[in-house]
């Protein structure tokens, strides 16, 4: 007679279960780990404009001078700033964080008009933050950790 015992099949069967409910819900992982991760991105890609942001043209920086505002692209009120870097204010379901920038012209800072070049800040986010975004994820998934 030939048998076979299989031993540990149910801290197996537990630990599949664990990582199934921690890829079904990562609203933990959104907020301990995503959402700082954007917010230190986006303030990144504002302090280093862009990087790659056309420079601002003379006539936009002389009327910035003459009004009082930053010389800083896409900062003037500091509203738009504000917007962008409230990530706290993210829709997050179990599955999706998704984060908007609430100012009427976001658009058109984000992808440009036939007068004013794009100066994209959430365009540029995710190639930035996708190899550790990646790494922290897969993290979180296999054994519950943040970061």
């Amino acid at each position: 007679m030939l048998s076979i015992q299989v031993k540990g099949l149910t801290a197996t069967v537990k630990y599949t279960e664990l990582l199934q409910h921690r890829a079904r819900d990562f609203r933990p992982y959104f907020n301990k780990t995503l959402v700082p991760m954007l917010t230190r991105e986006i303030r990144s890609i504002f302090r280093e404009r862009g990087p790659g942001w056309p420079p601002l043209k003379p006539a936009t920086i002389a009327e910035k001078k003459r009004l009082g505002y930053p010389l800083d692209p896409l900062i003037r009120t500091g509203r738009y700033y504000r917007e962008a870097t409230n990530v706290r204010a993210a829709k997050i379901t179990p599955g999706t964080l998704r984060h908007t920038i609430r100012v009427p012209y976001a658009v058109y800072h984000e992808y440009g008009t036939r007068r004013m070049p794009a100066r994209p800040v959430l365009g540029k986010v995710l190639p930035r933050i996708l190899p550790e975004l990646e790494k922290t994820m897969t993290k979180f998934i296999l054994d519950g950790t943040y970061g």
